[in-house]
């Protein structure tokens, strides 16, 4: 039985603040200049289970997707998505994403499902340089963890801040977002709930660092979301696979 229904209630759960770490992406998108946005992750940044990459109603595209058409709506842009071909990567719509033609937004997600931080950053050089290096950064987002469970947070921090200082040192302009991963379902055995919920604080903790150096970052603070959703809602609820995959409403 599928239900769907509306609610009068509103969110008083965990709202993120805003950041005024991407002035330099939003002046050149009001100023009508292309700019390019490049995600890299695991599963959930390649869109893995949304109801688009499951041929499902009602096709939602991936997060990186909804984010990107967002920005391009409201600014009036062109979406130019880039095929990477890359093994196990995204593979992105063919067609462009048009709201207008003040500019355009190149979009690269080269994420593969089931990497960890450590893949993330083996892999650097052959999934993130190429591309840096013809299209530019403006914007990257980089959301690994959810595979990482065993990892402690000290680690976990050193793992992203490796992939970090590679992008910094090629596109050293780039203003980027530190993703700290959502909740894996309580519940899931196997391994698959570990110490997610404790990368956020040392994710926060590097960016800050970052900043202090002159560089543009900012965390995504989807565990504090996820928690709180968890607090009214089953982790069902809101999954796409009841294991380690937001659906829709999530995503």
């Amino acid at each position: 039985v599928a239900v769907t229904y509306t609610h009068s209630q509103t969110w008083e759960g965990f709202k993120p603040e805003k950041s005024d770490q991407f002035a330099k992406l939003i002046a050149k998108m009001e100023a009508g200049e292309d700019v390019t946005m490049i995600f890299y992750g695991d599963s959930i940044t390649f869109g893995a289970t949304s109801s688009s990459g499951a041929n499902v109603h009602p096709y939602a595209p991936p997060y990186t997707q909804m984010f990107t058409q967002y920005l391009a709506q409201k600014y009036g842009y062109t979406i130019k998505y880039v095929n990477t071909g890359l093994t196990g990567a995204c593979v992105p719509p063919a067609e462009d994403t048009v709201f207008g033609t003040n500019g355009t937004i190149t979009y690269i997600n080269p994420a593969v499902g089931g990497w960890t931080s450590a893949d993330g950053f083996n892999k650097f050089d052959e999934y993130i340089t190429p591309f840096v290096e013809q299209y530019g950064c403006d914007f990257f987002l980089l959301a690994f963890g959810m595979n990482d469970a065993g990892n402690s947070p000290k680690n976990e921090q050193k793992a992203i801040k490796k992939i970090a200082d590679e992008l910094y040192a090629i596109a050293p302009e780039a203003e980027m977002l530190l993703v700290a991963t959502m909740i894996p379902n309580p519940e899931a055995i196997n391994g698959w709930y570990g110490n997610q919920h404790r990368f956020e604080s040392v994710f926060e903790s590097l960016a800050a660092d970052y900043v202090k150096d002159g560089k543009s970052c900012a965390v995504a603070k989807m565990t504090s979301m996820s928690q709180r959703i968890l607090e009214n809602k089953r982790f069902r609820d809101h999954t796409g696979n009841n294991i380690n995959h937001p659906n829709d409403f999530l995503g």
